[in-house]
């Protein structure tokens, strides 16, 4: 091999390894995201909506609430009733919000003389249970679902049971009455 043909290979070589820094370069400062996103034809206006997080939220149902009040006065007198609804807001970045029901809840409120009298309460539950059962769900949001029973002496003495309503449906269905089935909710 000749000094001409050497000095050629090596300059040939030292080009192929200065390119070869220069890509390898280029690729390692290059981002990882492309600088324009692509649109598919669409403009951002058409898009959709802007993205939203989502946080657990409940919306007061004050019309329903009324009406479940007064149906539940035909049945329990001193008893007064609510409903509201439990599920999601979509916050938006500039604060706005758009609320989604997951479920109807219904709350109960009754005066008892004994907050101890575990045949007394669970007698209520008795009643509630198939009357909440055949309520017409039509006008709900969401599907009835929880059911919040406030037992009150007073505004600092009270005692509460919460339960799916599926669940108040099954263990009266199973035959639990009175005492049984408060405690079978009660837990």
């Amino acid at each position: 091999m000749t000094r001409r043909m050497k000095l050629l290979l090596s300059v040939v070589f030292g080009v192929v390894l200065l390119l070869a820094v220069y890509f390898a370069y280029q690729r390692a400062t290059q981002t990882s995201a492309p600088e324009e996103i692509p649109s598919f034809g669409l403009s951002p206006a058409d898009s959709g909506p802007a993205p939203c997080a989502y946080v657990w939220a409940q919306q007061d149902l004050p019309e329903i609430g009324q009406r479940f009040n007064a149906d539940l006065q035909k049945l329990i007198p001193e008893a007064t009733g609510g409903a509201y609804a439990f599920g999601e807001d979509c916050v938006y970045e500039d604060g706005s919000r758009t609320f989604g029901a997951m479920e109807t809840d219904f709350t109960v409120d009754i005066p008892v003389p004994n907050l101890t009298d575990d045949s007394a309460l669970g007698a209520y539950l008795e009643r509630l249970i198939p009357f909440l059962a055949a309520y017409p769900t039509d006008d709900l949001p969401a599907r009835l679902n929880r059911i919040d029973v406030r037992f009150f002496v007073s505004e600092q003495e009270f005692r509460y049971v919460r339960f799916e309503l599926s669940a108040g449906v099954d263990a009266y269905e199973q035959g639990l009455r009175g005492a049984e089935l408060l405690r079978e909710l009660d837990r």
